[in-house]
């Protein structure tokens, strides 16, 4: 053994995270919780001058204190000689922080000494104590009951548990041994089974520790310092805590016994604003579940873990909660701010994936719609490069034209079809290049078996994010039979109304003699009649005359035989057939001519029918009091003239329709059309090289102009029917 005095270094050995208390005892420095260690005493003075103030000092820690004593010195004894040296020791007692049993009442209940009993005693009575709002416990016991070799093996036994169940509470134990009664064996077991013995020597208290205990603490230093490193240099933040009790003995608070350098940095704290301070005086943000776990943790020794978040430290963190002692956790914080941005990031990521594949899938499930539709389609459907080569078409060529696809295929578009109209290709180029507007128009085509087929042909570039066109797509849409059909209705058309003008031209100069009394005079009445029939054959004369000339542009047999004419006298004729509708309604007729205006060699009838219909519906869609101008003017290389009426106007989304055959806007109320007039004028005035547009604004009214170019009007040879 070997004897040790009051030193520094003395509890090096000790766990350092744990809190050292004042045994009160000169000879020794603080002492870690778990201490277990012994006393060989003489005389009643020994034992006083060591548990005195070893109590003293507990009771004024605020530490339960429990004192086993023998026959050597009572609990009489003791409590008068606590009595002596603490000032109102008698609230100590009231108040049960100290309390003193004889050791009949403690070791030898029912008459014997149970050691499992007598640990599970100390267990419970630590509980109460802990409970009932002390920060610890220390105890004495005093074996000196002992009298046969059974009895002193039982207790030596009960020292050895203590020794395994000591270090999980905030405990102190003290235990007492008279040397009389000791022999060598006896002291042996006694140190063997303490971490250190104070024995008095020459007068002076000294302590003695066994080798095996130098060499186990030898190690433990050794371990200690390994310990620091990891401890200080471990990148999670650690820390160390006791729970602290309210008076009612439930978990209120706790104090931070160690912390290391990351734990520092994690809170943003310093180690002496933390260390020794309760929980409650450093400003952590802690939620009311995390203190929960950490109480039942510390109480039950149920490790724990979870997630948190603080706004406070703009973190999210996990912890791990540990029970090192009874009463005691040790926390290990994580920050996982960024895995868990990551993992939202990542989160959000397999969502947008999934939303793209979504679309993905939707997209190809409607891709392989449309091609299903686009190959069983009834048209023949391409798609062209911007050079106009064929990459695909569809199975309708084969059952349109008889070609098979591979036939097709890698040819040029101008040699697919061939254009009804010969400015067909350079239009379409045109509209293509521009890549804003869909293209028509009609092309003919030739079967496999040699027959002509007429087609709608329609256009549509696709363009590139760079803006350039990537490809084309066509429809053709076969009109062979509904222009056979057309064809077929409008020769018809053409041949009633021829069968029809003969008589009727009869039945209006036969009303009109008998008018005039070129043969003989008719009464009143017969005349009124005689005047609606002329009326009547002079209208279906007009209509008759329309039809003749909308089938003779269809069946491509309109002649336009253009001669000088001087425009200003063409539109004062017009005029003057004009007027008297015009004043029938009230209306202002305004001209506005130019100066000058020149001889052009144009199609007088086509010219005078089309500017005829233009101020006719000026007249019909002007309401009574309104105004209209005519006006004819020379731009640049081309003779314009337009008819501008204060009218109900066209609305903006029937505009596209207005020329098409048979189409009256919607807003023209009663009044009387067929909505053939501005077909024919377009129709005729474009087949002449002449242009016909319109500008319009519903309820303000519209300008409808046509251009002729001062080279005049293109001949056409074909004869018109007289």
């Amino acid at each position: 053994m070997t004897a040790r005095t009051k030193n520094k270094s003395n509890n090096a050995g000790r766990n350092p995270p744990q809190e050292m208390q004042n045994a009160g005892i000169k000879v020794l420095d603080g002492l870690p919780w778990g201490t277990h260690f012994c006393q060989f005493y003489k005389t009643k003075k020994d034992l006083l001058d060591i548990l005195v103030p070893y109590f003293r000092t507990g009771l004024e820690n605020n530490e339960l204190c429990v004192w086993i004593t023998s026959d050597f010195l009572t609990a009489e004894d003791a409590r008068a000689a606590m009595a002596k040296a603490v000032p109102d020791f008698s609230r100590y007692l009231q108040k049960r922080q100290i309390e003193i049993f004889p050791h009949t009442q403690w070791y030898l209940k029912e008459g014997r000494f149970d050691m499992d009993r007598v640990l599970e005693q100390w267990i419970n009575k630590y509980g109460q104590g802990i409970k009932a709002g002390f920060e610890g416990a220390r105890v004495s016991g005093n074996p000196f009951w002992i009298s046969n070799k059974k009895d002193w093996n039982d207790f030596a036994e009960y020292e050895a548990g203590i020794n395994n169940v000591i270090g999980s509470y905030k405990l102190l134990v003290l235990c007492t041994y008279p040397l009389d009664k000791c022999g060598a064996d006896e002291i042996l077991d006694a140190v063997n089974n303490h971490e250190f013995a104070i024995v008095k020597r020459s007068g002076i208290w000294t302590v003695i520790e066994s080798r095996a205990n130098l060499k186990t603490k030898n190690a433990l230093q050794k371990s200690e310092r390994q310990y620091r490193s990891l401890f200080n240099r471990m990148t999670e933040s650690f820390a160390l805590c006791e729970i602290i009790y309210d008076k009612k003995g439930a978990p209120c608070d706790y104090r931070f016994i160690d912390a290391n350098p990351a734990f520092e940095k994690f809170i943003g704290l310093k180690r002496n604003r933390i260390v020794g301070h309760l929980r409650s005086e450093i400003p952590i943000p802690l939620t009311p579940a995390s203190f929960a776990t950490y109480a039942n943790t510390a109480l039950t020794g149920n490790a724990a873990c979870f997630e948190n978040y603080s706004k406070a430290l703009g973190k999210q963190y996990s912890v791990c909660v540990y029970s090192t002692a009874r009463g005691q956790f040790a926390t290990i914080f994580t920050d996982i701010t960024e895995r868990k941005l990551a993992e939202k990031r990542k989160l959000a990521a397999e969502i947008e994936l999934k939303r793209h594949a979504a679309k993905l899938e939707k997209a190809v499930a409607e891709l392989k719609n449309l091609q299903l539709a686009v190959e069983n389609a009834s048209d023949i459907i391409f798609i062209a490069d911007s050079k106009g080569t064929i990459l695909s078409i569809n199975k309708a060529a084969e059952s349109i034209l008889g070609y098979e696809t591979g036939d097709i295929a890698g040819k040029n578009i101008a040699l697919f079809g061939s254009p009804v109209d010969p400015e067909f290709y350079p239009k379409m180029w045109r509209a293509i290049k521009k890549g804003s507007r869909i293209f028509s128009g009609e092309v003919a085509n030739m079967s496999k078996d040699g027959k002509k087929r007429i087609f709608d042909l329609k256009t549509s570039p696709v363009i590139g994010r760079s803006g350039k066109i990537l490809f084309f797509v066509g429809i053709m849409r076969d009109r062979t039979e509904a222009k056979e059909i057309d064809r077929a209705k409008t020769e018809f058309i053409s041949l009633a109304a021829h069968q029809l003008r003969t008589p009727l031209a009869t039945m209006t100069m036969a009303a009109e003699m008998i008018l005039n009394g070129n043969i003989g005079q008719a009464n009143s009445a017969a005349k009124e009649q005689l005047k609606n029939i002329y009326d009547s054959a002079y209208q279906m004369s007009g209509l008759i005359e329309l039809f003749l000339n909308l089938s003779r542009i269809e069946l491509g047999r309109l002649e336009i035989n253009p001669e000088p004419i001087k425009m200003e006298e063409l539109a004062n004729d017009i005029l003057k057939d004009i007027m008297p509708q015009a004043q029938k309604k009230k209306l202002t007729l305004e001209t506005d001519f130019d100066e000058k205006l020149p001889i052009v060699n144009i199609d007088r009838r086509i010219m005078h029918i089309s500017l005829e219909n233009l101020l006719t519906n000026a007249v019909k869609y002007t309401p009574a009091g309104g105004k209209i101008k005519f006006a004819v003017r020379v731009e640049k290389n081309r003779i314009i003239s337009s008819v501008t009426d204060n009218g109900c106007g066209i609305p903006k989304n029937q505009l596209p329709m207005l020329f098409t055959k048979m189409f009256r806007a919607d807003n023209v109320g009663d009044a009387k059309g067929m909505g053939l007039g501005l077909n024919m004028a377009k129709n005729s005035i474009e087949q002449s090289g002449g242009a016909i547009f319109v500008q319009s604004e519903e309820n303000k009214g519209s300008t409808f102009s046509i251009s002729i170019p001062l080279s005049g009007m293109k001949r056409k040879s074909i004869r018109m029917e007289s």
